[in-house]
């Protein structure tokens, strides 16, 4: 078993040293399928997301330490960026979590310093960009394509279980699973408006279907809700279609929903409609109680009082990882489900600042450059952009800074794009000028 294992990796990372979009994918899928490779039960231990990463890292290295000269680098962005993470490494230094708190300072590191950096540098190249968008929604196919079966499976035994279903492949994380399927979503859905002709736009429907079946299965809220929020803003915003073409296709949409809904038993999407409520549902890992909304409303509350007994402490936060020294009380992996209040609570008014200051100037560069980019560019930022917002919204709900990696990716993929574009421009002008 572990020869097989080894030969897995070794072929994958073969294929992410000539491909290194394919590394950035892999690394966000292979936490759902990594029990595949290995069980839960095995004594083999490998960090699959680690040696994927560090893989990619080479291969980044190796493919573009030649082309560093030629790419251009936004240095704004860059140093708001180390100044965040100025502000993370000196909140260790007074946080009483030191072990979680040092655990999530070194995965920040290695993981969104890395995606951020390299997201800037590889996806100002159009073809990187499409590359990896290809990759990454066929690999999302595929595995809602497995997780479709199980729950078509699951279907035809005739079970009568009342408990609540979670269906993820190989027992993996519903949130996970939930998250990855809802980005499938939206990258296919922007094809299947976009799609040129009827063989295509019934190709993306037909993935569509299955990604769907296979997020609704996992009884995960925020990825579902989040994709809603993305495609209506997607369509009114972002797509060049008539106002009536717009109102179809979000009707469109609510009616696959709820036929999908109406088809489905209830034990897997009634979930959906629990607000603060205790649930019981079933998943690999056997019963399990939630009631993961009202615990987030504790949380934030935990948060209010805590900055009204000692308010001093707003300023520069509590120290990395110190939430969970207010819930459970003790040094171990905790957080508040949500990526504003996380930062205010562990590095303070001033870390949300310089999140949030960030976050301002690139919207401002998104909008300066907006109605300049060419359509064959702006095809790729859209699908970037989305995906972005679909992860931004979801570190609203869950993960903490460093679990929410691909925001850090995206987030440097749109500064690497908008770079390029800049780039161009400025290479047109002076033609002109000559």
């Amino acid at each position: 078993m572990n020869l097989a294992v080894g030969l897995v990796v070794l072929f994958l990372a073969i294929i992410i040293i000539r491909i290194p979009e394919f590394g950035f994918v892999m690394v966000l899928i292979i936490p759902l399928v990594k029990n595949l490779l290995i069980p839960p039960d095995s004594i083999f231990f490998l960090n699959l997301s680690f040696i994927f990463m560090l893989v990619t890292i080479l291969s980044v290295v190796l493919k573009y330490s030649s082309k560093i000269k030629s790419i251009h680098v936004e240095k704004d962005h860059i140093l708001l960026f180390l100044l965040f993470l100025s502000v993370l490494m000196f909140s260790i230094l007074y946080t009483d979590s030191t072990n979680y708190g040092l655990e999530k300072l070194l995965e920040f590191v290695f993981f969104n310093c890395f995606f951020f950096i390299f997201g800037i540098i590889v996806f100002q190249s159009c073809e990187s960009t499409k590359r990896y968008l290809e990759i990454l929604k066929y690999s999302i196919l595929i595995l809602s394509t497995i997780n479709a079966f199980l729950v078509i499976k699951y279907l035809f035994s005739g079970s009568t279980s009342e408990l609540i279903v979670r269906f993820t492949i190989t027992g993996s994380n519903p949130i996970g699973n939930a998250r990855v399927m809802g980005l499938g979503l939206i990258l296919w859905f922007y094809s299947l408006v976009e799609g040129k002709n009827y063989s295509s736009r019934l190709w993306c429907l037909l993935a569509l279907i299955t990604i769907l079946l296979s997020l609704i299965a996992t009884n995960t809220r925020g990825p579902f809700f989040s994709v809603l929020i993305v495609i209506i803003i997607y369509v009114l915003f972002f797509s060049k279609l008539s106002t009536l073409k717009k109102t179809s296709l979000v009707l469109f949409v609510i009616l696959v929903i709820s036929v999908t809904f109406s088809v489905l038993p209830e034990n897997l999407f009634v979930r959906y409609a629990y607000f603060g409520e205790e649930s019981t549902f079933n998943t690999t890992y056997g019963l399990s109680k939630s009631s993961s909304s009202a615990m987030r409303l504790i949380y934030f509350r935990n948060i209010f009082e805590y900055f009204h007994n000692f308010p001093i402490s707003i300023i520069l936060g509590t120290g990395i990882g110190n939430f969970s020294q207010i819930t459970p009380g003790f040094d171990i992996r905790r957080y508040p489900h949500n990526i504003f209040m996380e930062i205010l609570f562990e590095q303070g008014i001033i870390g949300v600042g310089i999140f949030l200051f960030g976050l301002v100037f690139l919207i401002q560069k998104i909008l300066q450059f907006w109605d300049e980019i060419e359509v064959n560019i702006k095809s790729l930022f859209i699908p970037f952009l989305l995906s972005f917002l679909y992860f931004f919204l979801n570190a609203q709900v869950s993960g903490d800074i460093s679990d929410n990696r691909f925001v850090w990716l995206l987030w440097g993929g749109i500064i690497g794009m908008l770079s390029f574009w800049e780039s161009e421009k400025n290479v047109l002008s002076q033609m002109k000028n000559a």
